[in-house]
């Protein structure tokens, strides 16, 4: 019968593999931050986006979007999307076609939400 015996060190001192695996891991990390660090600073720095006083106030990042999805509609007035899609088609709830997409203007949502109920087609 064959017996392996492996010992690990690290610094000339003997230590378990879990201690091992941790420095050799830790070390491999540091290496690798240490080459692929300058590097994203040197691709951030090119490609820094326009100072925020020459954006539109639509690109803002904190301006408020002024439509949304059926998705997003629905699950801000608590409803399945094709609830949604249903009031769309009956003329219930404002809508805009961008190409193939049904968006719903903040304002139509914020009508719902204020009045409390749909009104019907003929009170529209």
């Amino acid at each position: 019968m064959f017996s392996i015996q492996v010992k690990f060190t690290a610094n000339d001192r003997e230590v378990s593999l879990e201690r091992f695996a941790t420095l050799l891991l830790g070390e491999a990390v540091r290496e690798a931050l240490a080459d692929v660090l300058p590097k994203l600073a040197l691709a951030a720095s090119r490609s820094a986006p326009p100072s925020p006083s020459h954006q539109s106030p639509e690109t803002k990042p904190h301006a408020k979007p002024r439509v949304v999805s059926v998705g997003e509609a629905a699950q801000v007035l608590g409803l399945k999307p094709a609830t949604v899609r249903a009031w769309i088609g009956l003329r219930k709830i404002a809508s805009v076609h961008l190409g193939r997409r049904v968006m719903i203007p903040i304002e139509a949502i914020d009508d719902v939400l204020s009045k409390g109920l749909i009104p019907t087609r003929r009170d529209a």
